[in-house]
């Protein structure tokens, strides 16, 4: 079973749980310090939230991708839901995460939004899967 680090904010855990039951062994942390110690070699990927910690998605990516152990694992940065942030603003967080060496970026939201909740889910678990089978292919 595939290993995920999940950086995220509390009101996300339920949503997980949902997405990753079952499908992928996976470690949550809700702040920046005890994501840093959580971090080593031994995940597959690490998702992180935009919204994690006190907006420390971008921090928590550098530290990842300038890691020598974590430098070449798969990094994918989640919208979870609805935030009030405009299309353009969700494009220029996507576009900065991936010039950081982010190697996706998943609105969930407009999954959910656009697909219904369960297809919404398994579309996030496929995109996850693609996003492995890629990495494994390096």
């Amino acid at each position: 079973m595939k290993k995920i680090l999940v950086a995220t904010r509390p009101e996300y855990v339920r949503q997980v749980s949902a997405a990753y039951d079952g499908y992928y062994e996976y470690t949550v942390r809700l702040n920046y310090e005890s994501a840093l110690t959580a971090l080593n070699g031994s995940f597959d990927v690490i998702t992180c939230s935009i919204h994690f910690g006190d907006a420390q998605l971008y921090d928590f990516l550098r530290y990842a991708k300038r890691n020598p152990e974590t430098k070449d694992i798969p990094f994918v940065c989640m919208l979870g839901g609805e935030d009030g942030l405009s299309a353009t603003l969700h494009q220029s967080i996507e576009i900065a995460t991936q010039s950081l060496g982010a190697g996706g970026f998943i609105n969930f939201g407009d999954l959910r939004a656009n697909l219904g909740t369960e297809a919404a889910l398994k579309k996030l678990r496929d995109t996850l899967d693609s996003i492995l089978l890629l990495a494994a292919k390096k």
